[in-house]
């Protein structure tokens, strides 16, 4: 059988929406559904099969919708006398969000669907965990439960039920894997929002347990807003794609096969204009011994064995997109990723750079320079300098000019290179 385990995380559990819109997509189905926290409310509009319903929710949801207490970066002075004032009675009160679960949440779908549902929660009362599955939770108490399970206590109030009161399920188990093999599962895919919390671990090391785990790694967030859920509905879709195989890319997001075909283009000229760089210069026995220690260095040996440099290539790519503050939330073509990146180093005004140059002003700076030169010793010389001092700006820099298409400065150094190889005793 298998589980669908949602993990807990607040304001970061429109991740597990866009989890669920790829695994529609990918045709994806399970027998059993268990969550946590954030995870219980979202596996429970899973299980009813509203998924578009629930995207609805979190494309409109604001903090306000769930606390009548204003939380949030732009809290006023009152507002935080305010938030210590309930804290310090108890917790906020959760009824707002209870009343908009109860609108939402339809427990006739729950418990007729076929997919079978558990939840975790933590009873204050007794300071023990309570692992409930649909048929346990009486009838009329789906929501209270599912709110017992998402308090973030002592944030939040404690939720009481009957004579007992309940806490995040969170505080016991952030992603409840165990509970889903207690429910019969024998294959899992778990879905981690990257919290502090505590994480069981799987009882039962022959059940298979697939995880995806979001990268944001910011605290857990009581701040709901559309273009926060909206970034993250983004993020689930496009990891869980690239989880599965469908899209590439690390921390950014390419169309499949893209990153392949683009390197199998640009391979010869990466090549090119590293044996241009770094193998042209003088051979000073000073210079090459920093040479040979460097990080560079490695270079030597793929340019001698094997030419294949689609690890650099991918890295400074990436590394690039980070620098220059590309969104990483869309799914990107290589051409269009690589227009992003041309207009973005074009748009920095490299003349005013001083000489304490690092990052992306040094990659801008040498870019630049480069594209408006046309003494090819002086620009080989200054780049076989950032490769010594800074390889990773290096590798950015012949990137983009890779990607330019401009090569023509360039010569091939293939008739002196294998003495240089030599003398620096690369084998």
């Amino acid at each position: 059988m298998k589980a669908l385990v949602l993990g807990g995380g607040g304001a970061k559990g429109s991740y597990e929406v866009g989890v669920f819109k790829a695994l529609r997509k990918l045709h994806m189905k399970f027998d059993i559904v268990t969550g946590v926290s954030i995870g219980s409310i979202n596996g429970a509009f899973y299980v009813a099969n509203e998924y578009k319903k629930c995207l609805k929710m979190w494309q409109k949801i604001t903090t306000s919708d769930l606390f009548d207490v204003a939380i949030g970066s732009k809290m006023s002075k009152e507002d935080i006398k305010l938030l210590v004032k309930q804290m310090s009675s108890g917790g906020i009160s959760f009824s707002n969000a209870y009343n908009f679960l109860k609108k939402n949440i339809n427990e006739e779908k729950v418990r007729k669907s076929k997919i079978d549902y558990g939840l975790v929660t933590v009873s204050l009362t007794n300071k023990k965990p309570r692992f409930l599955t649909k048929e346990q939770i009486p009838y009329g108490k789906l929501v209270d439960y599912i709110c017992a399970s998402s308090i973030c206590y002592p944030f939040v109030h404690a939720q009481d039920i009957n004579d007992e009161s309940f806490i995040d399920g969170g505080f016991y188990d952030g992603i409840p894997i165990n509970l889903a093999i207690d429910m019969g599962a024998t294959e899992i895919l778990a879905v981690d929002l990257s919290v502090l919390a505590i994480n069981k671990k799987p009882k039962d090391k022959n059940i298979k347990v697939d995880v995806i785990k979001m990268k944001d790694k910011t605290p857990l967030t009581l701040t709901f807003t559309k273009e926060y859920a909206n970034k993250n509905i983004k993020y689930g879709y496009n990891d869980t794609m690239k989880h599965f195989n469908k899209l590439d890319g690390k921390f950014y997001t390419f169309r499949k096969n893209d990153l392949d075909k683009s390197y199998n283009e640009l391979n010869k000229y990466f090549v090119e204009i590293l044996k241009s760089t770094i193998l042209n210069e003088p051979k000073n026995k000073i210079v090459n011994e920093l040479f040979s220690i460097a990080k560079i260095n490695k270079l030597f040996v793929k340019i001698k064995y094997n030419h294949d440099f689609k690890e650099e290539v991918e890295e400074a790519l990436e590394h690039l997109g980070v620098l220059f503050d590309i969104p990483n939330e869309n799914i990107y073509s290589i051409k269009k990723y690589n227009k992003l990146l041309i207009r973005k180093v074009k748009e920095l005004n490299y003349i005013k750079i001083n000489k304490n140059l690092k990052d992306k002003f040094l990659i801008g700076y040498m870019y630049n320079k480069y594209m408006k030169s046309e003494n090819k010793e002086e620009i080989i010389k200054e780049m076989y300098n950032l490769s010594l001092i800074f390889p990773r700006e290096y590798l950015c820099t012949v990137y983009l000019i890779a990607i330019s298409k401009k090569h023509s400065l360039f010569l091939k150094a293939d008739s002196i290179y294998d003495d240089i190889l030599k003398e620096l005793n690369v084998k």
